[in-house]
């Protein structure tokens, strides 16, 4: 479809679901605007997630302008507005110098530091990002879901 200015726009009368990763970020970097924008237009009922590793009261604050019924599903504890990581979780954490270490560390700790039984999740912070760890780590042989 085309837009009243020419520029193309998308069919949004099918969508179910309106899914934000890292909605602290996307805040941060000024897009709360285009989501409501966004969600404003979005056929009902629309199931919406927001994933987010803070909970800040930017994002409460949008939960809540775009569900009816806000659930908040937390991982780990919360003691006097404290986030505490949940004790199964074991994160490792590498302070590097200099942005070309980045990949051959992450590697060192997702082929190393990993049981061979365990499986990894590693978050990145874009899609460009992602791409280059799965193609990787499969060039190296190894399985990459």
């Amino acid at each position: 479809h085309e837009g009243m200015g020419g520029e193309t726009c998308i069919d949004m009368s099918k969508v179910a679901m309106l899914v934000l990763d890292e909605a602290d970020r996307m805040l941060e970097m000024g897009f709360e605007k285009d989501i409501q924008k966004i969600a404003a237009v979005l056929p009902r009922p629309l199931q919406t997630m927001l994933f987010t590793a803070t909970w800040p009261q930017s994002v409460a604050r949008v939960a809540e302008s775009l569900q009816e019924r806000c659930v908040r599903i937390r991982v780990g504890a919360e003691v006097a507005n404290k986030v505490t990581v949940n004790s199964s979780v074991r994160q490792v954490i590498r302070v590097l110098r200099q942005p070309e270490y980045k990949w051959p560390a992450l590697l060192n700790v997702v082929l190393h530091e990993v049981a061979e039984s365990s499986r990894a999740l590693v978050f990145c912070n874009t899609k460009l990002a992602a791409q280059e760890l799965h193609d990787g780590l499969w060039q190296g042989g190894y399985n990459v879901d």
